[in-house]
């Protein structure tokens, strides 16, 4: 098989990744959008998923969410993210108040959020929303539709311990969605295009890269192979994910040589 029909093959199984792991977010997109509390459970969906087995990532992300629900009881969410203070941590040169700091802290040590990075990037993504003063969903999709993705995935990066390739996950998803591939630009892909183990892996596998190691691979390498044959670049790297995640599964159905 040549190297446009292996790609090919691959992309095709990005339904499979829709129909498991979107499926639900789908199914909860307009809550998304409507709830503030809801929003920052979904960058959580993402967020907590970095460099560590997905069981305990889930666990460590049940337990944020379980702190942020127990921390609305006493305080308003709403006015916790949106109501900015005058006071600052200088250290992270945010506009979370010391008080609002600790509770956030105190509430996610409480609920057994043990690792400290994990903590920082939750204080850090209600740091983000008092910036961006809204709704996050709302306000990606606001910036995807006026064109600039760019700008976007610059600002998620800074959010801390979120990282170039979980900003590609929170990017790529929200495009498929919210439907909004309509409003991107051929340059805007390589925001969109994690690059994980498994896609490494199987990019790899069938000479779309060369590097033998992942952190040097780029995503252009990718999206350019992918643009070359008139492929998504979206849905080859939400297929290769598929591959690698669910390989006892596949295995007969992907036949390359």
């Amino acid at each position: 098989m040549n190297r446009e029909k292996m790609i090919k093959k691959i992309a095709s199984f990005h339904k499979g990744y829709v129909n498991s792991i979107l499926k639900k977010r789908e199914e909860d997109k307009e809550k998304y959008k409507s709830s503030l509390i809801d929003s920052l459970f979904y960058i959580f969906s993402f967020s907590f998923f970095r460099g560590r087995n997905d069981k305990l990532s889930k666990k460590f992300k049940e337990r944020a969410i379980n702190a942020i629900n127990e921390l609305n009881k006493d305080h308003s969410i709403e006015e916790l993210i949106m109501n900015k203070k005058k006071k600052f941590v200088k250290k992270a040169n945010s506009l979370i108040s010391k008080k609002d700091y600790k509770l956030v802290f105190k509430r996610l040590k409480e609920e057994e959020v043990n690792n400290k990075y994990d903590r920082l990037m939750v204080v850090s993504l209600i740091d983000f929303y008092r910036t961006i003063d809204e709704n996050i969903v709302n306000y990606m999709i606001l910036k995807i539709r006026n064109g600039e993705l760019s700008n976007l995935s610059d600002e998620l990066e800074k959010v801390l311990y979120i990282g170039d390739k979980i900003s590609s996950l929170i990017l790529r998803d929200t495009v498929i969605i919210y439907d909004l591939k309509k409003y991107l630009k051929p340059d805007d892909y390589i925001y969109l295009q994690p690059i994980d183990t498994w896609v490494f892996q199987v990019a790899k596998e069938i000479g779309m890269i060369n590097e033998e190691k992942i952190k040097k691979c780029h995503p252009e390498q990718i999206v350019k192979k992918c643009q070359e044959f008139s492929i998504d670049p979206i849905e080859f790297n939400q297929g290769a994910w598929y591959i690698g995640a669910n390989p006892l599964n596949i295995i007969d159905k992907l036949t390359f040589y």
